[in-house]
């Protein structure tokens, strides 16, 4: 339980400090198509790997016959954030 809300705390953090950047800075929010798909982020291979895991799900009815390994990243602006004040 407490991984799960790290990592929820985690998510949320990145999209809050994605929208708080320099204007001279690249930008880490999200993008999307004209028929509402989400673009990859142009450096998204620039961005710090946190954490990996199995079955991890935010949903109470989640399938218990169906695994999934994930894998989380942050953006670089983010994890510098975090890195100044540990927040």
């Amino acid at each position: 339980m407490k991984r799960t809300l790290l990592l929820l705390a985690t998510v949320i953090s990145v999209s809050v400090l994605a929208f708080d950047q320099d204007s001279a800075g690249p930008k880490d929010v999200p993008e999307y198509t004209g028929k509402n798909a989400l673009k990859f982020p142009e450096q998204y291979r620039e961005w710090v790997y946190l954490s990996s895991g199995l079955d991890m799900s935010y949903t109470p009815g989640a399938n218990p016959e169906h695994h999934m390994f994930d894998n989380v990243f942050v953006n670089p602006s983010a994890y510098k954030k975090f890195q100044e004040n540990g927040t």
